[in-house]
């Protein structure tokens, strides 16, 4: 395994993390900083950024739904 050092964070990173350089920390897998959360999506929470659009997908075919038949 070949580590990278961070220099802003003075630390060995492993393969697949990325510094952020709007958050200013290391993040493992690394996707992207969103700016409508207004954090990192990265391992930590990437499925709960994923969730966020299946709940949205749902709610809008649930309102088209609505509008349709209401």
């Amino acid at each position: 395994v070949k580590l990278k050092w961070c220099f802003t964070c003075k630390h060995w990173r492993q393969p697949g993390t990325v510094h952020c350089s709007i958050c200013g920390f290391c993040m493992e897998s690394y996707d992207h900083h969103c700016g409508v959360v207004g954090q990192c999506i990265a391992r930590r929470n990437h499925r709960f950024f994923c969730m966020v659009f299946v709940f949205a997908a749902t709610a809008a075919v649930a309102g088209l739904v609505g509008a349709v038949h209401g």
